[in-house]
């Protein structure tokens, strides 16, 4: 029983010997440093689920900057969705496209990538609707601003028309008050000229009255 205890460290004693014992062989290559950005990707997810939005992204973007790393594609991924998020206050949809385009050009073999590819197609749908909305909605302010301009001059013009309303009826008046005038005039004129054959008789009268 006892011999069968020591097996194993006789077995690892025997193999610390074969490693001394054989002085000429070449040395085994350096042990290949753990990639972190799993590790980084699983945190920036857990984020996300979390609702620390802006750390996640920072975490994405880091990871995904190391086009070496063996999760870059799920890290784009994981930005992706982020920037699409509407509880993320700094939520980009334009961003979240050049996003999910670059991780389908980019990693065309990743078993993310048909997710990538319908968040692609969603988003350039919706950034072409959103530019068509935009178009309208400056062709609706231009329409609005044209029809103020429209209302403003209407305004005037009424304005114009009371002004002249006004003198048109200033204008009936005076030429109301010139008839007035006019015939008064002539009345003068009547009575002048009835008042110049009066004297034209007083004198007359006179005449008579002085011959014998």
């Amino acid at each position: 029983m006892t011999a069968w205890r020591l097996l194993p460290l006789l077995l690892l004693l025997a193999a610390c010997a074969g490693e001394r014992a054989a002085p000429g062989a070449a040395a085994p290559p350096p042990a290949t440093p753990p990639d972190d950005t799993e590790r980084l990707v699983r945190l920036a997810e857990t984020w996300t689920q979390a609702g620390a939005h802006a750390q996640a992204v920072l975490l994405f973007e880091e990871v995904a900057r190391n086009s070496s790393s063996a999760v870059a594609d799920r890290a784009l991924l994981g930005l992706t969705r982020t920037l699409c998020n509407p509880e993320y206050a700094d939520h980009d949809y334009r961003q979240a496209y050049l996003v999910a385009d670059r991780l389908v050009r980019e990693y065309p073999d990743s078993h993310h990538v048909a997710e990538a590819r319908a968040w692609r197609e969603l988003l350039l749908g919706y950034l072409a609707r959103g530019q068509e909305l935009e178009r309208r909605t400056m062709e609706l302010e231009q329409v609005i601003l044209e029809q103020e301009r429209h209302t403003q001059e209407l305004e005037r013009l009424k304005g114009v028309d009371l002004e002249l309303e006004r003198r048109t009826r200033e204008l009936q008046r005076r030429t109301q008050e010139l008839e007035r005038l006019k015939r008064v005039d002539l009345e003068l004129e009547r009575r002048t000229q009835e008042l110049e054959r009066l004297k034209r008789l007083d004198l007359e009268l006179e005449q008579r009255k002085r011959k014998p």
